[in-house]
């Protein structure tokens, strides 16, 4: 079965060649790898076109709209392999990677999405695993907890039948693409094993700006997700698990925009919803919570630090 390995380019020339050395490990071989170069300012496109000789099945192309999604999507236009690995080019893949989920893939008659644990290495070399929701696809996607893009593995088809990468969306972008797929009926297995790591690179830390528009477009795709398992009565015996992890995302929220958190309680919790003790919310914030409510709890907590 063939599979396809999207991989964006961006100012990535110093770890491009890891990358493909680890994609060309693969144990299995029948691989289209296609790296697409996004207008990279270093010497990424040089050494694509170098590293074209010792990996000689490799494609590359470009793409002109500034992006990830952008680049996924161009390589996505080129791809005819029933399932693709989106790879990014800092990432590492362990060599019984897609071995491993294409098999449990065959064994689930052949899911949208087949995910997995993974590995987290900081620029210090320090490594921290990652452990995925394995049940309940709606709790992952609302916990985050369905792994990054580089550990997932995408049926072709499913991809391309949700709309592809949204191209706009500076970040959420691979859970943007999940719940759509999850929206069309897309089914969802988990693979055991932890067959990624993800690098932290050097001087690519995120704006405090930057933070805050990722924490605002954090919460609303899960409040977007509630406004869904609501609408669709997905799982009713759950509902009160997928409150409150929309909930928790509210309070991170919170501390970034006040005004839009306050705003999307509003608009997204009932004033019956009471919230629930959970790994972000104690007991102490529910009591205060019974007294004070939404606004006011997190008023309390801003100035005692509670």
């Amino acid at each position: 079965m063939s599979v396809s390995v999207i991989i964006p380019c961006y100012n990535v020339a110093d770890c491009l060649e890891p990358c493909l050395q680890s994609v060309f490990n693969q144990q299995h071989k029948e691989l289209e790898v296609i790296c697409v170069d996004n207008n990279s300012t270093d010497s990424t496109l040089q050494k694509l076109d170098a590293l074209k000789e010792k990996f000689q099945e490799l494609s590359v192309l470009s793409e002109k709209k500034q992006g990830a999604p952008a680049a996924r999507n161009k390589g996505l236009e080129k791809t005819v392999s029933q399932y693709t690995q989106f790879l990014d080019a800092d990432d590492q893949l362990l060599p019984e990677k897609i071995s491993s989920q294409l098999a449990t893939g065959i064994q689930n008659d052949f899911p949208d999405i087949v995910f997995s644990d993974y590995t987290r290495v900081n620029v210090a070399g320090e490594k921290k695993i990652f452990h995925t929701k394995k049940k309940d696809a709606w709790e992952a996607l609302l916990s985050t907890k369905m792994g990054v893009t580089s550990a997932l593995l995408f049926k072709t088809e499913a991809v391309k039948k949700a709309g592809g990468w949204n191209e706009e969306l500076k970040s959420s972008q691979e859970y943007d693409l999940i719940f759509r797929i999850l929206k069309n009926g897309g089914t969802v297995v988990f693979s055991p094993g932890n067959f990624t790591n993800v690098y932290d690179r050097p001087g690519f830390s995120i704006s405090t700006t930057n933070k805050k528009q990722n924490w605002e477009r954090y919460a609303l795709l899960r409040m977007d997700i509630l406004k869904y398992i609501e609408e669709q009565k997905i799982n009713p015996s759950k509902i009160s698990v997928y409150r409150q992890l929309a909930f928790d995302a509210l309070r991170i929220l919170y501390a970034h925009n006040a005004a839009l958190a306050k705003e999307y309680f509003k608009k997204y919790f009932t004033k019956e919803f009471v919230p629930q003790v959970s790994a972000s919310t104690g007991k102490m914030y529910k009591t205060m919570f019974a007294f004070f409510g939404f606004t006011g709890t997190e008023k309390i907590r801003k100035v005692f630090g509670k």
